[in-house]
């Protein structure tokens, strides 16, 4: 499974981000479609919101939305290059804030400040041991009503995994169980769990949504299973290849 130097050496030194992280949603038509279609009715609940922290952001294919959503918001990634790659993106947006990490440290940002902590498809990528560290911090990092959103591997469901079976190099420690109980070590309460599959039939990743477990917001838990997440692929590849259009989207 990754590891942080393994993370580091990809993202900052090997992969090429000249596209800007676009190739990642091409198969969902395009950025955009992808946002609206499949990110925000999952986020709606929580934003707008006055601080976001948004944890391993690449190349910005989020921010440039959550940016809209917040009085501030502030980036952090172990990549260099990406931080670097953001900073010149949204230069002109002055209440952007960003940070390069050790891959798991978030000591730069103040306690009980964040009101909404974001990540999607990158944490994926990281083991279980990194996401408990990023949960002890969180849970002090997000304000009493603050909540945590954020996308994760579920591999670690499966003790059979073979050779040649789609990883999408995803950590194969991480379960919806295990950062439940990671979460609830670090003082926070799992509210939302949706598990479900991404280019195979295992369900291989999940979006856990927590809150400090003294909050009023500390719901009961409830967790779905979702074979079809990723079968929206097709209809919203065919919706953007028709309005796409209309915008000079180039879509492949």
């Amino acid at each position: 499974m990754p590891t942080v130097e393994e993370n580091y050496q990809t993202w900052n030194q090997t992969y090429d981000w000249s596209e800007g992280g676009a190739e990642w949603s091409r198969n969902w038509g395009n950025i955009p479609i992808q946002w609206y279609a499949v990110l925000m009715p999952r986020i709606y609940p929580f934003v707008p919101a006055a601080r976001i922290l948004e944890i391993a952001p690449g190349a910005g294919r989020w921010t440039e939305f959550l940016k809209d959503l917040c009085e501030e918001l502030i980036l952090v990634d172990l990549s260099d290059k990406c931080i670097q790659i953001c900073q010149e993106k949204f230069q002109k947006y002055k209440h952007i804030r960003y940070f390069v990490n050790d891959g798991s440290s978030l000591a730069m940002i103040a306690d009980n400040s964040i009101d909404f902590a974001f990540s999607f498809d990158s944490l994926v990528h990281v083991d279980q041991p990194t996401l408990a560290t990023y949960l002890q911090q969180l849970a002090v990092k997000l304000t009493e009503t603050g909540f945590g959103w954020i996308h994760h591997s579920n591999l670690g469901e499966y003790s059979n995994l073979q050779p040649d079976e789609f990883t999408g190099w995803r950590s194969q420690d991480v379960s919806a169980e295990s950062f439940r109980r990671a979460a609830e070590d670090a003082g926070l309460k799992t509210i939302a769990q949706e598990i479900f599959t991404w280019r195979s039939e295992k369900f291989s990743d999940c979006i856990s949504v927590f809150t400090s477990a003294r909050s009023s917001h500390a719901y009961t838990y409830k967790m779905t299973r979702n074979p079809d997440f990723a079968a929206q692929r097709t209809y919203l590849k065919q919706l953007a290849d028709i309005y796409g259009a209309l915008h000079n989207e180039k879509i492949d």
